[in-house]
């Protein structure tokens, strides 16, 4: 059965037009040949530097200490021109070093406001190499997506400190089943890729091996 509102939209025409130029506003109608950006220019608000203090699962700060903002003059820099709280948005514990900003790009946050806007994770987390089943950014130079790049580890969210005190700051590394049942018994079997008796003809399988037992390691 039809909901009130949506039999109202036919004998009152207007809703369904002021709902589609909303939508045409919003970005939501796109045309063929349309150009559809994938960066945006946005003004800092504020940055984390310890993380836990823009995004937080209860809307309180990690560690309880709420991040103190203050703008000094360009000229003068013992002089302090404002200070301001940022509340953290609900949301995962956010990394260190991530923003909040106001996207700029065709005033896309015009109406939100300050307390409200995006916190934005760091793309570059670090710029050691990732080790196996560890999860990172790719990019493709080109269209077949043949050619691959990897850009930086994914950023994780921040976690409270144990009962030792120490964050458990590592990257996300999915752990499989069998690679799980392997982690909780030190006495079961590890795995073992044999390699195949023979050279094998590039880009072909070998019959004996399962073709994702990598991944299925990790994600499986």
């Amino acid at each position: 059965m039809a909901s009130q509102m949506y039999n109202e939209k036919y004998r009152r025409p207007n809703i369904s037009f002021t709902e589609m130029l909303k939508k045409g506003a919003g970005g939501v109608f796109v045309e063929k040949g349309d150009y559809i950006p994938f960066m945006y220019r946005a003004v800092v608000i504020a940055m984390d530097s310890e993380g836990g203090l823009l995004e937080s699962p209860d809307g309180y700060p990690m560690g309880g200490g709420y991040l103190h903002v203050t703008i000094k003059s360009q000229k003068d820099t013992n002089r302090v021109l404002a200070t301001y709280v940022i509340t953290p948005t609900l949301g995962p514990y956010n990394p260190k070093n991530s923003v909040r900003a106001r996207i700029l790009t065709n005033n896309l946050d015009q109406v939100i406001n300050d307390d409200d806007l995006r916190t934005y994770w760091p793309l570059f987390p670090g710029a050691d190499t990732p080790s196996a089943g560890e999860l990172v950014y790719v990019v493709f130079e080109d269209e077949a997506m043949m050619h691959g790049l990897w850009v930086a580890k994914v950023p994780y969210p921040e976690t409270e400190p144990d009962s030792d005190g120490i964050k458990p700051n590592k990257n996300v590394i999915l752990m499989g089943e069998q690679l799980q049942k392997i982690e909780d018994n030190p006495t079961a079997a590890l795995f073992n890729d044999s390699a195949p008796a023979s050279p094998m003809a590039p880009g072909s399988v070998n019959p004996n091996q399962d073709p994702q037992r990598i991944s299925d390691l990790f994600i499986g």
